[in-house]
């Protein structure tokens, strides 16, 4: 199919939106994958570690408190469901969720190398088209 020169614009603007809005995905994922595995490295060495732990309350303030029982946890399993887990438990319970984040952020990685692929191709027909528009009518190949 031949792309008109505005319509090989407007396709490489879709792109480089599509590929700004990936960049956020992957980002936001990232950041994601790495709480996850903050909170996994904390969970295997919590059983070694002092009794007293900090409790983030929000807004950037931390509650000193003695951790009493360090055998199980509650997870925040989605839609406001929080389940108990013994420690082992939740360490694999993370392991799959990083396992399926990384994933997710592999294919969304490959999403935004065929998009800069595509940008690429793009303004290389156009800066074609660009260079021909002196000769007649424009069509973009």
């Amino acid at each position: 199919m031949e792309l008109t020169l505005d319509q090989a614009i407007n396709l490489l603007r879709n792109e480089e939106l599509k590929l700004q809005d990936l960049d956020n995905k992957i980002n936001q994922t990232f950041a994601v994958l790495t709480e996850l595995r903050i909170a996994k490295v904390t969970l295997e060495k919590l059983p070694d570690s002092e009794t007293e732990t900090l409790l983030p309350i929000g807004a950037g303030i931390l509650l000193p408190t003695e951790a009493s029982n360090k055998k199980k946890v509650l997870i925040n399993v989605g839609s406001d469901v929080v389940v108990e887990k013994t420690i082992p438990e939740a360490i694999e319970f993370l392991e799959s969720r990083i396992k399926m984040i990384e994933t997710t952020l592999s294919e969304m990685t490959k999403m935004a190398n065929q998009t800069k692929k595509n940008i690429a191709v793009l303004r290389k027909k156009i800066d074609e088209a660009l260079r021909q528009r002196q000769q007649g009518p424009t069509v973009v190949g």
